[in-house]
């Protein structure tokens, strides 16, 4: 017995911070399970100086095997967020990882309903970053997050026009032409946003509204 108690000191596993947010990003399960039932206090209190959590990472990342056991052990970081208000939901938007987008839906489908500081959900992210197949997803299980405005009204095809997401753009025109019509809380439309942000690549997919812009500006 004394000799189980010798192995257990050593096996037991100093928790290292920065050790731990790099488990978490390389999918580094069995260490992040010793870091939990060793240290579980501390894995639960460790933030990065943005607020994000080793969940947070895991899912930006991509790390399925660590998202699934981090909630199985503590579900309430599901609605844990960094200091721009993002849940891991959020980190798995921005970096297209698909697979932890759709578990994160499946376990938990007010997550497509999350807001970070700006009022932006998922939808939001993904239009604003040009991921078709994230943005035929969300249309997929909800199509009333379409027209949905955040913080100042602009929609997800707002943020996919003033930021240059052609291949958004084309899609949501081509099923959704409504949406160039819609306007935000200071009367702009998608249109706007393109050309105030410089989009010219995008503006011209508008042939009337380009030649109508030229004929008042020109």
């Amino acid at each position: 017995s004394v000799g189980v108690v010798w192995l257990g000191m050593f096996s037991r596993i100093y928790f290292n911070e920065n050790r731990f947010f790099e488990a978490c990003q390389n999918g580094e399960l069995e260490l992040v399970k010793k870091y939990m039932i060793n240290h579980s206090q501390k894995v639960l209190a460790a933030v990065k100086p943005d607020g994000m959590t080793g969940f947070h990472i895991a899912c930006e990342k991509g790390q399925l095997n660590v998202v699934e056991y981090l909630l199985m052990e503590a579900p309430q970081l599901l609605s844990a967020r960094s200091t721009a208000g993002w849940v891991g939901f959020h980190c798995a938007c921005v970096k297209q990882k698909k697979h932890v987008v759709e578990y994160l839906v499946k376990k938990d489908p007010e997550q497509m309903k999350m807001r970070d500081e700006y009022g932006w959900t998922g939808y939001h992210h993904v239009c604003c970053c040009g991921h078709v197949v994230l943005v035929q997803f969300f249309l997929e299980k909800d199509p009333q997050i379409l027209t949905e405005g955040e913080k100042w009204g602009k929609t997800g095809f707002h943020n996919a026009c003033f930021s240059g997401k052609i291949s958004v753009v084309e899609f949501l025109m081509k099923y959704h032409p409504h949406l160039l019509y819609l306007t935000d809380n200071n009367g702009w439309t998608a249109f706007h946003s393109a050309c105030f942000s410089g989009q010219t690549e995008v503006f011209v997919l508008f042939p009337c509204l380009f030649f109508l812009f030229l004929c008042l500006f020109f």
